[in-house]
């Protein structure tokens, strides 16, 4: 029998607690704490100007909800880089966040751990754009409804010719895509008139369709629903020209393409003014070096300048078009409400002519 002293017991002890503590095994208590990765309980998703995320859950049960609100919560945009967050205040269903430094209309991903979710931990992990007044909504998890309507994810869309389009998918985090057999695909023209469409071939992120009985030159607007991307339906929405090998790329992501022509008005000679839709009346400046692209249906470009600008007009003079043809214009290096857009139309060259949303 070996007898030893209390002493030594303790100085026993001691090693062993530390040979434990260093092999990080035998106390559950030191062990990195797990979360369920869950997306399914966020009902809603929305950014306002200024950094403010207010991420909303979905709690039917009324389960009880614990933010630990110590725990480290990581932005990253698509290349990677971090962005600081703090919470503005938490609730029972509700976090808002403050994140400092995003770029107006740039995608972001946040991950939220230190969540008590009922019997749960749970980490948050989820996508939302810096566009003010963006929100996600889960809704009746159906993709007709709401949720989708914000969801901007085109990367590219190209008009080959005779009524092919191809459509790629801005996925950098490369999620499952699945295009779904019983998806609706709708196209139409301004006057509400659908067009035939069938699907030539899917991939990953792409979508090819062939669409009948376009006119060349004339803008068309496309809706598809039936698509899952990362667990999630969403419904893809877009414009484009029937203009062989017409592009759009989100390539420059500081920029928003968005719906803000309210009227347009060709006067005569070359005179077009333009007013924006702007009810909230945010500060609109008109950068004197921005780009100004008038184009035929042809693809040829024609020389315009600057007659005057003022809060939410700017009016124009282009030189050589043709009466009564179509044109497309596209205006780059203009701000609203602090947010970079970019400012995309057609119009006829014809006296009086005039488009109001």
């Amino acid at each position: 029998m070996v007898i030893i002293n209390i002493k030594t017991a303790k100085k026993i002890a001691a090693v062993l607690l530390s040979s434990l503590f260093m092999t990080g095994t035998g106390l559950a208590a030191i062990q990195p704490q797990q979360h369920d990765q869950s997306n399914n309980i966020i009902q809603e998703v929305r950014y306002n100007q200024g950094g403010n995320v207010v991420i909303v859950l979905d709690n039917p049960n009324n389960d009880d909800v614990r933010w630990n609100t110590n725990e480290r919560i990581v932005v990253r945009d698509s290349n990677g880089r971090n962005f600081n967050a703090r919470v503005n205040r938490a609730d029972r269903n509700m976090i808002e966040l403050i994140v400092e430094g995003l770029i107006s209309g740039e995608r972001y991903n946040i991950e939220i751990p230190g969540l008590r979710y009922g019997d749960r931990d749970v980490a948050l992990n989820t996508e939302f754009w810096a566009k003010d007044q963006w929100r996600y909504q889960q809704a009746n998890r159906d993709y007709n409804s709401q949720s989708n309507r914000n969801y901007n994810l085109i990367d590219e869309m190209w008009y080959k010719q005779d009524g092919r389009l191809q459509i790629r998918l801005d996925n950098p985090n490369n999620y499952q895509v699945r295009w779904n057999q019983n998806r609706r695909i709708v196209v139409q023209d301004r006057n509400g008139r659908n067009y035939n469409t069938s699907v030539v071939r899917t991939a990953q992120n792409i979508i090819e369709l062939r669409i009948q009985g376009l006119r060349y030159g004339e803008q068309y607007s496309i809706n598809i629903t039936g698509v899952r991307i990362g667990g999630n339906n969403v419904t893809i929405r877009g414009t484009f020209l029937a203009r062989n090998n017409w592009r759009y790329q989100q390539s420059d992501r500081n920029h928003n393409v968005v719906d803000v022509i309210d009227e347009m008005w060709y006067k005569q000679d070359g005179r077009l003014q333009i007013r924006l839709d702007n009810p909230n009346n945010y500060r609109v400046s008109w950068n004197p070096n921005g780009r100004i692209l008038v184009q035929g249906r042809n693809g040829k470009n024609y020389d315009t300048s600057v007659v005057r600008t003022a809060q939410n007009m700017i009016e124009l003079r282009i030189q050589g078009l043709r009466y009564g043809e179509q044109y497309s214009i596209n205006i780059t290096g203009v701000r609203i409400g602090g947010n970079n857009v970019i400012i995309r139309g057609t119009f006829l060259a014809s006296n009086n002519w005039r488009y109001q949303k």
